[in-house]
């Protein structure tokens, strides 16, 4: 199940404008669409460089300069439900929240987070987990999503539905 990535207007989302720092008018953009690259995020400047539109991506950073950078970022939700989700993954880790995201990438290209959690057990979530901590490599676990649930849920800018791999064990890094 390769995943669709959304950069956004969302009612009620923390990143949503009428328009980005340089007035163009705020869009959807779908970065990636059933696991393919498609485009992406451009102010006017990068848009001009490389003959495309303005995405209208041009928002403030946390220290207040202006960046290209995303709006409302989520994996579009399915049709699957939470439950389904865990039935079919048998044993592995739901991971239901993150606490702590590194700002930037490890030297060997890893993205370390800090989440809480079930361990999932015959389908079933059996043991709360906090304090967990991942190192992944942010573009090969998309590779390795094979179901998304139909539940998406917002902190800040960045939203997920109930992404899981699905197998015997559920391991980031």
């Amino acid at each position: 199940f390769p995943v669709t990535i959304i950069s956004g207007v969302l009612m009620g989302g923390e990143g949503s404008q009428s328009f980005d720092l340089e007035g163009t008018a705020s869009q959807e953009t779908v970065l990636m669409e059933k696991g393919i690259l498609k485009t992406f995020l451009h102010d006017a400047s990068t848009a001009a460089r490389y003959n495309r539109a303005s995405t209208a991506n041009m928002v403030f950073s946390d220290s207040k300069i202006p960046v290209i950078g995303v709006t409302n970022l989520y994996i579009k939700p399915s049709q699957t439900s939470l439950f389904t989700l865990f039935k079919t993954m048998g044993d592995g880790f739901y991971l239901e929240s993150i606490e702590k995201v590194a700002k930037d990438l490890t030297r060997d290209g890893k993205l370390e987070l800090v989440g809480h959690g079930w361990r999932v057990k015959d389908g079933d979530p059996v043991e709360p987990i906090t304090q967990a901590f991942f190192k992944f490599d942010p573009i090969e676990i998309f590779k390795e999503i094979k179901m998304v649930s139909e539940d998406l849920d917002f902190w800040g800018r960045f939203g997920r539905s109930e992404e899981r791999r699905v197998g015997k064990e559920c391991r980031i890094g």
